[in-house]
């Protein structure tokens, strides 16, 4: 008899507190039939976005919270933890969510030292675009959204949420769905 083992991914979400981590946890769903999937990253509040917190509990996940409500200042504090966990758990694939820091960049950071180790993205927002569309109010948030885009390059795959965001990036299209039973509306007005 062979024991095969499944392989380790490793996703990393934006933020775990926010409605981003709703694709994350569809797609983790999907692929945990055949992988042992690991959800690390950064919450900026200090709850887990409620429509996902129970589905997040059939995965093995690794919340850091922070003092801080800006997802940067919370990486910069975190870094450290963040890569000693994803290291800890010697991945055989990353899988980052949306070309941001806190997601992609810890992806990428992890690549340099593990250059063999595969890295996905997931894009399901044009971010550059909704950088621009907000203007120059938040400059900072512009720049860092331009130069994570200009990275994007970096990653093995990428998976996309659109034909839009396909024709602009390349990839495989996988388009957002929604489980029913996990957001049904009548099931959420009890969940705070």
């Amino acid at each position: 008899m062979v024991i095969s083992k499944k392989n380790r991914v490793i996703m990393l979400p934006l933020d775990f507190s926010g409605n981003s981590i709703g694709r994350t946890a569809l797609i983790a769903d999907i692929l945990s039939e055949f992988c042992e999937i690991y959800i690390i990253g950064l919450a900026s509040s200090t709850d887990i976005w409620s429509p996902v917190k129970e589905k997040l509990k059939d995965f093995h996940h690794f919340c850091f919270k922070s003092k801080f409500r800006n997802l940067t200042l919370s990486l910069l504090k975190n870094m450290k933890n963040l890569l000693a966990k994803v290291i800890s758990i010697q991945p055989d694939v990353i899988y980052a969510f949306k070309p941001l820091p806190t997601s992609y960049g810890l992806g990428l950071l992890y690549k340099l030292k593990e250059s063999r180790i595969p890295l996905m993205l997931d894009i399901d927002d044009w971010e550059l675009g909704l950088a621009l569309d907000a203007g120059w109010k938040i400059p900072i948030s512009l720049l860092t959204t331009s130069f994570m885009e200009n990275l994007i390059r970096f990653s093995d795959t990428i998976t996309v949420s659109s034909y839009f965001l396909k024709h602009r990036f390349g990839g495989y299209y996988l388009p957002h769905v929604v489980d029913t039973n996990l957001y049904d509306p009548l099931k959420m007005i009890g969940r705070k």
